[in-house]
């Protein structure tokens, strides 16, 4: 668009790639992932990730728990791992176990985690480029979200995840559900993510 510009046409234009390093965030072998993580080894596994965790509105934690009340009643056996809060005390309306992994600090421990996982949900309502969802499809992680905000940057719906429309948690536990319970589909989606 610079270049096209009557104006900024003859200024200097810079691509500045992707800080995420692929040789770190890249798949790794799904069981072993879990037994790092002390992870249930045959269940889906749900993932959520925010430093805030359930506190900040923006990160669509509300609609994520009425997404996996609605996921429940067609797959009864996930399980939710969570990155950022470690305290088990979290109050939340569903009775689906949930996995507390706390704080990454290390991106191997990162990588793997994403690794272990089936899919990662980023219900954010604002966001402009959220690190979740780039680091989990070069992992190889297929991820659900709303189409809004900067999601459809990173996620090409079907492809590598999925988008529901805005705030619809019915669609997006639909879309979940999707991505996990296809093994075929599931597998195209992480070859798929990790290409892009």
């Amino acid at each position: 668009c610079v270049k096209e510009s009557f104006l900024m046409q003859d200024w200097p234009v810079k691509v500045i790639p992707n800080p995420i390093d692929i040789d770190i965030f890249k798949p790794a072998e799904k069981l072993i992932s879990r037994k790092a993580f002390n992870l249930p080894l045959q269940v889906p596994l749900i993932f959520f990730g925010a430093n805030s965790g359930t506190k900040e509105r923006r990160k669509g934690w509300d609609l994520f728990e009425l997404a996996m009340e609605k996921l429940k009643l067609d797959e009864p056996r996930i399980e939710i791992v969570l990155l950022g809060p470690s305290d088990p005390s979290i109050k939340y309306n569903f009775k689906i176990p949930i996995h507390f992994v706390g704080k990454i600090n290390h991106d191997n421990l990162l990588a793997s985690l994403y690794s272990a996982v089936d899919v990662a949900v980023v219900p954010s309502t604002m966001e402009n480029l959220t690190q979740i969802g780039t680091e989990a499809h070069c992992c190889g992680l297929p991820v659900a979200a709303f189409n809004c905000s900067g999601m459809p940057d990173i996620v090409k719906d079907k492809e590598t995840g999925y988008l529901a429309k805005p705030y619809d948690f019915d669609e997006l536990a639909y879309g979940i559900n999707w991505i996990i319970s296809n093994k075929i589909i599931h597998e195209e989606m992480r070859l798929n993510a990790r290409k892009n």
